[in-house]
């Protein structure tokens, strides 16, 4: 089954998280994406977000078959 992936969203909310946290986007690829207001956004195979709690980094790795893990 094949996802419609411009219908797709992620939002989060972490609560009491460092607000100094650093988002480094990893892995380019070739494609962007447009939104509402932003056009040739850059697109990532993986994006971590840096101590966003003491010593705990986030990774998201976006998988072109599985989607986000």
């Amino acid at each position: 089954m094949q996802l419609d992936q411009s219908l797709l969203k992620l939002q989060m909310q972490w609560l009491n998280c460092n607000p100094n946290t650093v988002v480094e986007p990893q892995e380019p690829v070739s494609f962007y994406y447009t939104y509402a207001n932003v056009k040739h956004a850059s697109a990532y195979r993986k994006l971590v977000y840096k101590n966003l709690y003491t010593n705990i980094d986030v990774e998201y790795v976006f998988h072109p078959d599985k989607g986000i893990e």
